[in-house]
């Protein structure tokens, strides 16, 4: 994750891969927490990576905006929450 070049929306880089070898994903939704420095949870977002597909045993990266940077961030997190799959 990296600020805009303002400093003012969280930018992320995240590599997808499937290690399904039937299955094609798309529709890929997310979560991203940003934490402070006592460990509570200052903001959440949810969202669906736009134009993401990702094939059997492949690989995709995706960038994206996610949310504006809330202030006093300590660390963040991003997980993958749900996706539609679909036989190849």
């Amino acid at each position: 994750m990296q600020k805009d070049s303002f400093g003012t929306t969280a930018v992320w880089s995240v590599t997808l891969v499937n290690k399904s070898d039937k299955f094609v994903y798309t529709d890929i939704a997310y979560q991203t927490d940003y934490i402070a420095a006592g460990n509570s949870l200052i903001f959440q977002n949810k969202g669906t990576i736009a134009d993401c597909s990702v094939s059997p045993n492949g690989e995709q990266k995706a960038d994206f905006r996610d949310a504006a940077y809330p202030p006093n961030v300590a660390w963040f997190k991003f997980k993958i929450t749900g996706g539609k799959a679909k036989l190849e």
